[in-house]
């Protein structure tokens, strides 16, 4: 965080304030949980920030996803951003762990978001499945959504 901070004398832009979204991210995570609120806001305000710079980078827009579905936002809070990522970026889900935060995400803000944008959770829901089901299946449970899942997946509910 301090050397994305440090950078911004330098060269300030979306991509330096998004990476430092992230490193807030992790000390929320890892960090003293007393501080946990605090350091979350902070990563959403660096994610905003970035995504106002850099509008079209998923990531950054993932960034604010992640921040809001760890504290625990309603569903018409996580949409928006989702929604926005999904549209900069319908396939930057390379990495397991993204998939699987644009899985559970997805999931959760199901009634939120439009049937372009459900298709394309369907598609991960598949591909995250592929890839470890077992962790597929966790991604659903944490958004209260197995039975959408199966759905999904063509499996019996």
């Amino acid at each position: 965080v301090r050397s994305r901070e440090a950078a911004a004398g330098w060269r300030d832009g979306g991509r330096r304030r998004t990476d430092a979204a992230l490193g807030q991210l992790v000390l929320a995570l890892d960090g003293d949980p007393a501080l946990r609120g605090e350091r979350l806001a902070l990563a959403e305000a660096t994610a905003a920030s970035g995504v106002a710079l850099a509008p079209m980078n998923p990531n950054g827009w993932m960034r604010i996803v992640q921040a809001r579905t760890i504290r625990g936002a309603a569903a018409d809070e996580i949409g928006p951003p989702l929604r926005l990522a999904l549209r900069s970026g319908p396939r930057e889900d390379r990495r397991d762990a993204m998939l699987l935060l644009t899985l559970r995400a997805g999931l959760l803000a199901w009634e939120d978001l439009g049937a372009r944008e459900r298709r394309l959770i369907a598609e991960k829901a598949r591909d995250a499945w592929r890839r470890d089901a077992a962790a597929a299946a966790a991604a659903a449970a944490e958004a209260g959504a197995t039975e959408r899942l199966a759905r999904l997946l063509g499996l019996p509910t």
